[in-house]
Order: C-alpha cells, then sequence, then structure tokens
C-alpha cells in the first residue's frame, strides 16, 4: 500500500502536465516593460544551449510568450 502511493505521488509529480503552457508565461510575463522582456529574453538565452531536451522545450515556450508580448507592446 505504501509502496503504490509513493508511486502514484512520483508519477503525478513527474508529468509533463505540469509544464507551463504559452499562455501562462505570457500571463506571468505581462506585467513586464520592454526592456524587461528583452533583458527575460537575454537570460533565456544564455541558459538555454546547456540545457535538457526537457527544459528546452520549456525555454522554447518562453521564448514564444515573450515574443507575442513584445509585438502586442510594439517593441
Amino acid at each position: 500500500m505504501r509502496i503504490t502511493l509513493m508511486l502514484l505521488a512520483l508519477l503525478c509529480t513527474s508529468t509533463p502536465a505540469m509544464a507551463k503552457s504559452v499562455k501562462s508565461y505570457i500571463r506571468s510575463y505581462s506585467h513586464l516593460s520592454c526592456q524587461a522582456l528583452e533583458l527575460k529574453n537575454s537570460d533565456i538565452v544564455r541558459k538555454y544551449d546547456h540545457a535538457s531536451k526537457r527544459k528546452k522545450a520549456d525555454y522554447e515556450r518562453q521564448f514564444d510568450a515573450i515574443y507575442t508580448l513584445r509585438r502586442q507592446k510594439r517593441c
């Protein structure tokens, strides 16, 4: 019983369904100014090269959100 609960908890916490979507990143970054968006973008670019596949996919969603916000704000 205990092992089953531990395995279930482990599987629930490591699923990719917990990854943020582009829309959630847009909501998170919507309060940032144009300069802050550019800074955030450069930080992600710096981290991207050394990231794992899973983290790279997350960074790509962040890139998409920043690109969308920069277009909306006409940066």
